[in-house]
């Protein structure tokens, strides 16, 4: 519940033409009002978060490497734990490396 305590306080940055947001949507409306901001860049909702301007609610995949560099800090809110994000590989050329990359991609992940 810590992370809805802090949406009282804190501005939550957005990204509304992420595919899962209106699946974060109905989460937040079980809980109190909170502020938001929206902006359509990912960098720039990571750039206003390592700023103190707000939180926000982002795929582990983005985030992954500033939390490892300690410029972000992350959370895991149970209440969000249905929510997924799918991934693309996109790419120019057709290759059968790309083949060979996705075909590993998809056994780490069924």
């Amino acid at each position: 519940m810590r992370c809805f305590h802090s949406l009282r306080q804190e501005t939550l940055l957005t990204h509304e033409y992420a595919p899962y947001w209106q699946e974060v949507q109905q989460v937040l409306q079980q809980f109190t009002s909170h502020q938001t901001m929206h902006i359509n860049q990912t960098e720039v909702i990571k750039h206003f978060v390592k700023h103190g301007l707000g939180i926000a609610l982002l795929p582990k995949s983005v985030i992954e490497a500033d939390c490892q560099q300690h410029l972000l800090h992350s959370y895991s809110v149970k209440e969000f734990s249905h929510i997924v994000s799918d991934t693309y590989l996109l790419t120019k050329y057709v290759s059968a490396d790309y083949d060979d990359f996705l075909v590993a991609c998809n056994s780490v992940y069924e």
